[in-house]
């Protein structure tokens, strides 16, 4: 949805501005801390941990693959059969990662009939 609407945003902005905006979102899951950090006049919630990493690192990757949203493979095992358009998986180096991680761009969601 979020995709779908930085259409319409970027359509007024070139028309207005002659300048659009790009989204990048890195998905990936598992094990984080969180919780507030900093000390008491200035506070912040925030996650901690490979996974939020992961998920960092994927976000910067979209820039190289021109692809809006990116998932790791361990997303991609855990979606609904289905449920969503995913390009081909490829290999991405990550920062901080010894080994190659397996990722794929999402396309869209598959649009579901509502139920009777």
């Amino acid at each position: 949805a979020m995709i779908d609407r930085m259409a319409e945003v970027n359509a007024y902005l070139t028309a207005h501005l002659g300048h659009e905006f790009r989204i990048g979102i890195g998905i990936h899951y598992g094990t984080v801390v969180v919780g507030e950090i900093g000390f008491r006049l200035r506070r912040q919630f925030t996650a901690i941990g490979d996974a939020v990493n992961v998920a960092s690192r994927l976000e910067s990757e979209t820039k190289n693959h021109d692809a809006a949203i990116l998932i790791s493979d361990d997303v991609r095992q855990e979606l609904p059969d289905g449920s969503y358009r995913l390009g081909p998986g490829f290999e991405v180096a990550l920062k901080g990662k010894a080994e190659p991680q397996a990722a794929y761009a999402v396309l869209g969601a598959v649009p579901t009939l509502p139920r009777r």
